[in-house]
């Protein structure tokens, strides 16, 4: 009864993988033979009996120079469709003993059913010796480079080879010796790069028989890097009337280069130089001093500034503060507000302007104010009433003093009141202008800052009124 039942299923499952694997079919097109550095195609038919469905390809093989031009294909019922596959063997593939293998693998999306392909690719090359795995063995050099490959024989007979570098005008011969058929032959090689110059390299491998004809051509670059690393620096001793400074120059780069040492130009109108002479040309507010470097060398140039004009600007501050002082001498002048400073739309704020005259007196005084925008004059003036006069920014008021004798004060008097377009809460400085010892002197108050007038109402607040 056992041997029954095995042997049902065993039938069922040979019957539905013969059943699976015949609802599409393909046919793969491979040529003969495919030639290095030529491009070549093998063509994929997949038939489908059914109904239309999606089938996926995959190729698995030993290089990447063949590939499915499409990873998936739809077919139409019981149609076919037709795809290639893409072959590019390259300049340097061995042909081998055997065809090279691959493996194509066919899948129907909806039922999972898949049909395989074993796909044998010959080669043929278009010489009979090639170099593989060519590598330089640095891609920025300093001492050395070094050079290494395979040599393989593809043709059908054994030959002696030999392959000439050429790198920087430089010939170097390297004799690989006899190559048997299907045989190959590591090398190796080195070029010395002591004392070459910085700057981008070429090496050229040519592969020749013993009769110099050129069987293969192989190439690799490198460079040498242009290491130049000039560190600047600058330590100046300076005080308000001249400097010291010392510029230096050092190489830390591999190669000797020239470097431009660069100070303040000497003819600069605010200074006096001394020291050596530059060997550049002026540029700008610089002069520059160009030195040789060796590596690892370091060069500096000392020179010294006069700052001429710190002379004269002590003088002019000093003449300065001597004027104001003078200026100060002659009469005190100041601006001040009587009671509260709150601006209050409406409320009067009352203004006195207090000049005094000290040791000497003055003549002629003449004092003016400006009310700005936003504040009108309350007609009551309680000292002498001013000449009043509308300018651009708000209303100007001025007093004729006249002389003052020694510690003598006047007092002027005005009232202002701020208005709802009031802006500014700060009133600017009144000006003052007097005779003293036959010259005249300016000078300017005080200037006044009044409160906003939200921190009145938060006052009034407080005070209730009964």
């Amino acid at each position: 009864m056992k041997r029954v039942v095995f042997s049902f299923l065993l039938t069922f499952l040979i019957l539905s993988s013969i059943g699976l694997a015949q609802d599409f079919s393909i046919d793969v097109d491979v040529k003969d033979f495919y030639v290095a550095t030529h491009t070549d195609y093998i063509t994929l038919k997949i038939n489908n009996p059914m109904s239309e469905d999606w089938f996926s390809i995959s190729l698995i093989g030993p290089e990447d120079w063949v590939k499915a031009e499409a990873f998936s294909l739809r077919v139409p019922t019981a149609g076919s469709e037709t795809t290639l596959i893409k072959v590019e063997p390259p300049k340097d593939v061995v042909p081998l003993l055997y065809p090279y293998q691959y493996f194509l693998k066919i899948k129907r999306i909806s039922t999972g059913s898949v049909l395989e392909e074993k796909i044998l690719l010959k080669i043929k090359q278009i010489t009979n010796a090639i170099i593989k795995d060519f590598k330089l063995s640095c891609t920025s050099c300093m001492d050395k480079v070094d050079i290494s490959g395979t040599v393989y024989n593809v043709g059908s007979n054994p030959i002696d080879l030999s392959i000439v570098f050429n790198l920087g005008g430089q010939t170097k011969t390297l004799h690989i010796g006899f190559v048997n058929v299907f045989g190959k032959e590591e090398f190796e090689t080195s070029f010395s790069l002591k004392n070459w110059k910085p700057g981008d390299y070429n090496v050229e491998a040519k592969l020749i028989d013993v009769e110099g004809r050129l069987m293969y051509e192989e190439s690799g670059s490198f460079k040498i890097p242009f290491i130049e690393n000039i560190i600047y620096d600058r330590d100046v001793s300076s005080t308000i009337f001249g400097a010291t400074v010392t510029v230096t120059a050092t190489n830390e780069g591999n190669s000797a280069s020239e470097a431009d040492l660069k100070s303040v130009a000497p003819q600069t109108w605010y200074s006096i130089y001394s020291g050596p002479s530059p060997t550049g040309m002026a540029i700008g507010e610089h002069y520059y001093w160009k030195v040789q470097l060796e590596p690892n060398e370091s060069k500096s140039i000392t020179y010294s500034e006069v700052y001429w004009p710190t002379y004269v600007i002590i003088l002019f501050i000093i003449a300065i503060i001597g004027l104001a002082y003078w200026q100060s001498k002659a009469f005190d002048f100041s601006k001040i507000i009587h009671g509260s400073r709150r601006a209050k739309a409406g409320k009067n704020i009352s203004v006195s302007l207090h000049i005094k005259g000290k040791k000497n007196g003055v003549d002629r005084a003449v004092v003016k104010d400006v009310v700005p925008s936003g504040y009108s004059i309350v007609d009551k003036f309680e000292t002498v009433k001013p000449i009043i006069r509308k300018i651009a920014n708000g209303v100007e008021l001025n007093w004729k003093v006249g002389k003052l004798k020694p510690q003598e004060e006047r007092v002027l008097h005005y009232t202002i009141k701020p208005t709802a377009e009031a802006k500014t809460k700060k009133l600017p400085p009144a000006r003052a202008r007097a005779l003293h010892k036959k010259k005249i002197v300016h000078r300017k108050s005080n200037k006044i800052s009044l409160s906003p007038e939200k921190e009145e109402v938060k006052f009034v607040t407080v005070k209730v009124r009964k």
